[in-house]
């Protein structure tokens, strides 16, 4: 591997992503995203769960439309509700070890967490109890991901509400045009679980 190419010092990051839903105050939709360390570039690709309803996830009679997992390419630069991004993983880029290889290990993972399927767990719950299994199961190259609470309760959560509020609020005042999500760099910090 070169050292002194770009390629092998940019690092691939994997973020919690927070979307904003417009319906009440501090209510998000939680996600993981891998992104390349350009800001300008637009590849990425997401991880979460969700139960929207769509032409491919119809309930059944009588039932709630069904949680489902996801993993997609996106642009992020194209989202108008992302308000903040957390950083809890920096990954390396080299030819062997792209974005989809990251994508493909990352999915392998997560692909075995259970869907939501009660009223105490949702897309936040999810992503946090991903995060620990990316933090035991996913090599060397995870153990940057805090340890905490799979419930998302406690400071961890604080902090990345406390970001996503903000990010809405910056969000209204500049409006989508000069609006960047606010980023949190939560990598290496004391365990949220103690």
């Amino acid at each position: 591997m070169d050292f002194n190419s770009k390629k092998s010092v940019d690092k691939h990051r994997l973020f919690i992503t927070l979307f904003d839903r417009y319906t009440t105050p501090s209510s998000f939709h939680f996600a993981l995203l891998l992104s390349p360390k350009g800001s300008e570039d637009t590849r990425s690709i997401a991880f979460h769960v969700t139960n929207i309803l769509g032409l491919d996830n119809i309930p059944q009679q009588g039932k709630e439309v069904p949680w489902r997992y996801r993993k997609y390419t996106v642009n992020p630069h194209m989202s108008s509700s992302l308000v903040a991004k957390i950083l809890v993983a920096k990954l390396p880029s080299s030819d062997t070890e792209d974005l989809q290889y990251w994508g493909d290990l990352i999915n392998n993972i997560l692909s075995s967490i259970p869907v939501p399927n009660s009223k105490t767990s949702n897309c936040r719950t999810w992503t946090f109890t991903a995060l620990l299994k990316l933090s035991d199961e996913g090599r060397e190259y995870f153990t940057s991901i805090p340890r905490f609470f799979p419930t998302g309760t406690g400071k961890l959560e604080e902090d990345i509400l406390r970001a996503a509020n903000d990010g809405r609020e910056r969000l209204l005042k500049y409006g989508l045009r000069q609006f960047s999500p606010v980023e949190l760099d939560i990598r290496k910090q004391k365990d949220y679980a103690t």
